[in-house]
This record gives structure tokens, sequence and C-alpha cells, in this order.
């Protein structure tokens, strides 16, 4: 039996310029060496798996599974500790209105 190898190609999104957005369905919760990271199913089938950023983690408290989301990075803040990003997070809802 001849076995044909295909690369799978995984992405970690690293925003560096603020107003960058990755959204889509999150498929996955995954608990990472500094917190939970999240992977995001794109439209273009892309799987997208965030930082474990503190920030980040707080505001996707209220999301799970299934929920379609949109995360912008919004800029990078100097603390004691070193650096720390800043993010807003959408999650799309059902208003049961047809548009």
């Amino acid at each position: 039996m001849t076995v044909h190898w295909e690369e799978q190609k995984g992405s970690r999104w690293q925003p560096e310029v603020e107003g960058d957005t990755v959204e889509g369905v999150v498929i996955d919760v995954q608990d990472a060496e500094f917190g939970k990271e999240y992977v995001i199913k794109q439209k273009e089938d892309v799987d997208i798996v965030t930082p474990a950023h503190k920030d980040l983690i707080d505001k996707m408290r209220a999301v799970g599974i299934g929920n379609v989301v949109k995360i912008e990075f919004v800029k990078k803040v100097e603390t004691k500790k070193g650096q720390a990003c800043i993010y807003k997070v959408f999650k799309a809802r059902d208003d049961g209105k047809n548009d």
C-alpha cells in the first residue's frame, strides 16, 4: 500500500497592527501553557488559533464552541511585567429577525 502524505497547515493568529481581526466559528478550546486558546474556523476553511493573552481569555469567557465571533486587536500597552495586548470581542447573536 502506498501512502500519500498531505501537509497539514495550522495557523496561529499573531496580530501586529491595530485593527487586525479574525472572525469565524469557535470549533475548539484548548488549554495552553499560559491559558486558553480558541480555535476559530474562518470562511476560507482555515483554522486559526488565538494567542493565550489574558485580556482575550477574559473577554472570551461567554463564548463557547459553535459561537460565531469577531476578535479585533486594539493595541499593546506597557505593564509592570512588560507588554499586554488589548482586544475587542464580538459574539454574533440571533435577534430572531430575518434580514
